[in-house]
């Protein structure tokens, strides 16, 4: 007979494999939006199951993806270091000048990220969540059918 520790490491192992597809997907988000550039955002998320608890990680810019940046959250940031980062960005995506990256840092402070303007999207992460739930739930009921735990 099954103990409640072999059913939460089987549920872990089932988590860190879902997590890990939508991890995958999320990659394929951001490519499809044209928002991967060195690929670091995309290699910070990592999946972590423990105990039946699962969570995915990654870089704290990532829900800037979706939400875009709002004016007050950009003057938090020092102009040298929101310009340089425009600048690293841009030269990385398509070849910024200097100016070019001065005038969209300027702006960035002004109103926002263009994404945040335009109310933000869902089809990075958001998009996600459902069918991670869905799977879970069919994939969990399914292993404690199949382990014949609710006999």
């Amino acid at each position: 007979m099954l103990t409640i520790g072999d059913i939460s490491a089987k549920i872990d192992k089932l988590l860190i494999n879902e997590l890990d597809t939508t991890i995958h997907r999320i990659s394929q988000n951001m490519e499809r939006n044209n928002q991967v550039v060195s690929g670091r955002t995309v290699r910070s998320m990592e999946s972590v199951a423990k105990d039946m608890i699962g969570a995915i990680y990654g870089a704290e810019h990532i829900d800037t993806l979706e939400t875009g940046i709002t004016p007050e959250r950009s003057k938090s940031e020092a102009f040298v270091h929101k310009y340089r980062r425009m600048f690293d960005w841009g030269q990385a995506k398509f070849g910024m000048t200097k100016q070019h990256a001065y005038l969209a840092a300027v702006k960035q402070e002004v109103f926002g990220s263009v994404l945040h303007r335009l109310g933000g999207r869902t089809d990075v992460w958001t998009s996600e969540e459902q069918p991670l739930m869905e799977s879970l739930k069919e994939r969990v009921a399914e292993l404690l059918i199949n382990e014949k735990w609710l006999e």
